[in-house]
């Protein structure tokens, strides 16, 4: 499993963490709201790769409020189609359930890592560029 479906389950553990349910039984409604978030904190680490570009290289980049919706569009159209596309979250579900007690809270931590430092990050870098 890729590092990218890792952080998908545990984000997605967040969801079902007081539910009795099967994921297998739920209907799509973690997984697809999952999908929705995971896509936050990589359109941020995106916005900081090009506000990088445009002080470092002198690119002028203008992102305005239509392309960041239809980029938040195009990442949660990937994250559907990847991940909710013949049930694959399930797939990672059982995987990291066999993991160990300690991988998986590595992995969490990582993941919440990730997800903090991604909008840690974009505000530290918009503050350089002043």
């Amino acid at each position: 499993m890729n590092i990218y479906s890792i952080l998908f389950d545990r984000l997605y553990a967040v969801f079902h963490k007081g539910a009795s349910i099967n994921p297998a039984h739920e209907k799509l409604d973690g997984a697809v709201l999952t999908s929705m978030i995971l896509c936050i904190p990589v359109f941020f680490n995106v916005l900081s790769i090009l506000h990088l570009m445009r002080l470092y290289l002198n690119i002028d980049i203008y992102v305005n409020t239509l392309y960041g919706a239809l980029g938040m569009i195009i990442l949660m159209a990937f994250n559907l189609l990847y991940f909710l596309r013949k049930k694959k979250y399930l797939e990672v579900n059982s995987f990291v359930n066999t993991l160990t007690k300690k991988k998986r809270i590595v992995f969490t931590v990582i993941s919440w890592v990730y997800f903090l430092g991604s909008f840690i990050l974009f505000f530290f870098l918009l503050n350089i560029g002043k």
